[in-house]
């Protein structure tokens, strides 16, 4: 039985320029206005009651994930009512971990008491720059001072486990700025970082005006280089990597994340979430209005799905397995999907080896850090042979 449930809240104020997630945007208007409301949306509760409902009675989840667009975006009553929701589908004596993302200017403490008294024991602090000029230029809706006050409150409330997010090889940022920005966010002393550089991915305005020619991407040896001052410095604060893009304290690893990484199983409740279910992944529409109709008419909100065959899915346990710096054991693959690793990756290892990228035992297969930065390619050479899919393919949420 899955031991993670994930809910996807799909509201925001309005799109980050570089988000190419599905979500709703709050309101009309100047955005400046639209922050001070707060809007109603019990039909998203009403459609989440059920679709939890229609889970089998016998799944208790021992993490849960709710996570968007914005889940404190909800009004007041929504959140309440959502957290009594999810409160019911839960065992308290089990749940090892409970997340809820949060953005600055969105989260007030009577919304950060809420989440304390409903068992929340985990905050994921959407930061993403900790400098003005650079949250202007994603398209974020606070700035660096309501950050570090909306930070500050929620370790008043007593919240003694938080991940913040930061993007780094932002257009035009150099190394000795991203370094100040690091110290400010070590400075803050987190139980958990986790850090992305900027993708351009498809249907993202940013993506589009890269494409216009209105800046330049970094070089990708800036980049690189950028990503390793985040590794070297983060790990000297004790924040030790133990996934490509995650850092934590020893024992705030994210136990959710972890679960997707060691190819676990987990349920996603809400628009456009995904699930991951005895090999079978499947995807809900990624649309509010449809999402609450077909589930209001008893129908399935399901309109993606696949089952993966047996090397497909033992070829992604590895590469998932490999995004973590630990890596992992050929008896441990072989346990977890009956498939022999250097079967599986045959002549290719060496190459790798012999290129700086991993470091195999004989037993133990890790990615370095050269490995790392190499990574999007790599996976596609793990996953890429045989024909990795039977059907249509669908993503993880994160």
């Amino acid at each position: 039985m899955p031991s993670g449930l994930y809910i996807h809240v799909p509201f925001c104020i309005h799109r980050c320029i570089y988000c190419a997630f599905y979500l709703e945007e709050l309101g009309s208007g100047p955005i400046a206005e639209r922050l001070g409301q707060r809007f109603d949306r019990p039909g998203y509760v009403d459609a989440l009651a059920r679709e939890l409902e229609g889970l089998p009675s016998d799944f208790i989840p021992e993490t849960v994930y709710v996570g968007g667009g914005t889940p404190t975006e909800l009004s007041l009553g929504d959140l309440r009512e959502m957290m009594t929701l999810l409160g019911q589908r839960m065992d308290a004596s089990i749940i090892r971990e409970y997340t809820v993302e949060a953005n600055p200017g969105t989260l007030d403490r009577e919304k950060a008491e809420l989440l304390l008294a409903s068992g929340v024991s985990r905050i994921s602090l959407g930061l993403q720059a900790m400098d003005n000029a650079t949250l202007e230029f994603l398209s974020r809706v606070h700035r660096v001072e309501e950050a570090l006050a909306t930070y500050r409150m929620l370790r008043e409330c007593g919240f003694a486990n938080i991940n913040v997010d930061l993007i780094i090889c932002v257009p035009g940022r150099g190394h000795e700025q991203l370094k100040r920005e690091l110290d400010q966010l070590i400075a803050l002393e987190p139980d958990h970082v986790s850090c992305y550089g900027l993708e351009f991915d498809e249907g993202a305005p940013l993506t589009d005006l890269l494409e216009l020619g209105h800046f330049t991407a970094l070089e990708e040896d800036v980049a690189a280089g950028q990503y390793e001052l985040t590794v070297d410095c983060l790990e000297a604060a004790g924040l030790y990597q133990y996934e490509i893009s995650n850092f934590a304290r020893p024992g705030f690893e994210s136990r959710h994340n972890l679960n997707y990484w060691n190819a676990g199983e987990y349920f996603g409740c809400g628009p456009s979430a995904s699930s991951h279910v005895a090999g079978r992944r499947y995807k809900n529409l990624p649309d509010l209005k449809g999402w609450q109709a077909l589930l209001a008419a008893g129908e399935s909100p399901i309109v993606e799905e696949e089952q993966l065959p047996p090397e497909a899915k033992a070829r992604e346990s590895l590469m998932l397995a490999l995004r973590q710096k630990a890596g992992i054991t050929a008896s441990e693959l072989k346990q977890r999907t009956g498939f022999d690793l250097v079967q599986l990756l045959g002549g290719a290892i060496q190459g790798w080896i012999d290129h700086g990228y991993m470091e195999w035992s004989g037993e133990h297969l890790r990615l370095t850090r050269a490995g790392m930065l190499a990574s999007d390619a790599l996976f596609v050479d793990i996953v890429a042979a045989p024909e990795a899919t039977s059907g249509r393919r669908v993503p993880h949420h994160h």
